[in-house]
């Protein structure tokens, strides 16, 4: 029987406790997009583990839970959705910068609720769709207003720094170079909005798989198959490139922190990289599976969509940034 008010609850919740992740991995994580998905991945899989057996004490892990067509339709959502759509989104994170993969990431209720549609024979109502398109207006509101402060403290930062320094510097060089680094940046965008739109594709088809096929499941089972099996592979990944290089590298000196490999930081970083997994990985998946199956899939996702609306204050409270005016309106709005 489906409890659709805790569902909209852990829905609303999940993004929550995401948002405050992604800030203490921002400020820390200092290695690839693909070694954090590896360790969140390995991290989280332990938690999944111990809950699952907890909460089937009498049979942990049993045949008629764990069959092979779940299993491994689980394992087909996690290489899409975890093992390909999270490493395309973590690198258009990096190169794009949260707010911008936000603005891509409003698509993904609207494909969710198709698919839904097609996949799930879930239908919603009008009032649920203006519901959704409301919100999802209002967060991308919020993420471009956010996006128009930043860019003009760029613009005001770039303007004092010429006048400064126009006597210093060859302005045809200058120029030269701007071009340069301008088309770099440009190619660099156009390839993280192709691996944001990627992700959204994967993530909401990921979805829908474990919706038609982890309903046998608790929460920490559905989690514990999707990242432990990306765990996994991502493992067999980074043994075969360290195999690889070593051969190639014998006589010369290793590349430091190469992609799929842990980087070298001090323990109390290592800390507080695994509070924000604690967070992410572990306690978001988890609320947001619940939710998978006690609303519509669309909904699921729009709720799931709502983590600049809690940026704003955890932003201004633990980064001391201001929040705009338009920024809290629309913040109302979504709500």
């Amino acid at each position: 029987m489906t409890n659709p008010t805790a569902g909209v609850i852990t829905a609303l919740i999940s993004p929550l406790l995401m948002t405050f992740g992604f800030i203490i991995w921002d400020k820390h994580w200092s290695g690839s997009a693909y070694s954090l998905n590896l360790f969140k991945c390995t991290l989280a899989s332990m938690g999944f583990v111990i809950l699952s057996i907890i909460t089937r004490p009498s049979s942990p892990f049993s045949p008629s839970t764990f069959d092979y067509t779940t299993v491994g339709m689980l394992i087909l959502s996690s290489f899409i959705g975890i093992l390909i759509g999270d490493n395309t989104w973590l690198e258009a994170l990096r190169l794009l910068g949260a707010r911008r993969v936000i603005v891509v990431d409003t698509v993904k209720p609207v494909m969710a609720s198709v698919m839904g549609s097609i996949f799930l024979d879930e239908h919603l109502n009008v009032w649920t769709w203006v519901g959704m398109f409301v919100t999802l207006v209002s967060v991308l509101m919020v993420s471009l207003e956010g996006e128009n402060n930043e860019s003009e403290i760029e613009n005001e930062d770039g303007e004092d720094m010429e006048l400064r320094d126009v006597e210093k510097v060859d302005i045809i060089v200058d120029a030269t170079k701007k071009d340069d680094s301008s088309n770099l940046k440009n190619k660099s965008m156009a390839w993280g909005y192709v691996l944001a739109a990627i992700n959204v594709l994967l993530d909401a088809y990921g979805s829908v798989l474990t919706k038609q096929y982890g309903g046998g499941m608790t929460t920490w089972e559905i989690n514990l198959v999707r990242f432990g099996s990306a765990a996994v592979m991502m493992m067999v990944i980074s043994t075969c490139m360290i195999v690889k290089d070593g051969r190639k590298q014998k006589s010369s000196t290793p590349p430091s922190s190469p992609w799929y490999m842990m980087p070298v930081m001090e323990r109390i970083t290592w800390y507080r990289i695994s509070v924000g997994v604690l967070f992410v990985t572990f306690a978001c998946p988890a609320l947001k599976n619940y939710a998978l199956f006690q609303i519509q899939l669309g909904l699921a996702l729009t709720l799931g969509s709502t983590g600049p609306i809690y940026s704003l204050p955890l932003v201004s409270i633990m980064k001391k940034e201001k929040v705009s005016r338009m920024a809290c309106f629309w913040t109302l709005c979504a709500v």
